[in-house]
C-alpha cells in the first residue's frame, strides 16, 4: 500500500487516479486493519488531492470511521 500511495500522490487529479482511490477506500472498508501500518502514508496521498468529487470525499471520510476502534494502535506506530 505503502507504494501505491507514494506513487497517487505524485498524480494531479484525474479519472485514474479517482478511480484508484475508490478503490482503496473499498479495500479499507472490507478489511480496516489491514490499513494499519500504512495509514499514514495513505493519509499523505490522500491530501494530495486537489479537488476530489464530493462522494470521494465522502468516502475518504468514512474510511477513516472503521479505523476508530484501532487509533490507539496507530499512535503507537507512528509516534
Amino acid at each position: 500500500m505503502n507504494g501505491r500511495c507514494s506513487s497517487l500522490r505524485n498524480i494531479r487529479d484525474n479519472e485514474e487516479k479517482d478511480s484508484a482511490f475508490r478503490g482503496m477506500c473499498h479495500m479499507i472498508q472490507a478489511n480496516p486493519s489491514g490499513i494499519l501500518t500504512d495509514f499514514i502514508f495513505f493519509c499523505d496521498a490522500v491530501a494530495s488531492w486537489s479537488n476530489p468529487k464530493p462522494d470521494l470525499k465522502d468516502m475518504f471520510a468514512k474510511v477513516q470511521q472503521p479505523l476508530t476502534p484501532y487509533k490507539h494502535l496507530t499512535y503507537s506506530i507512528f509516534f
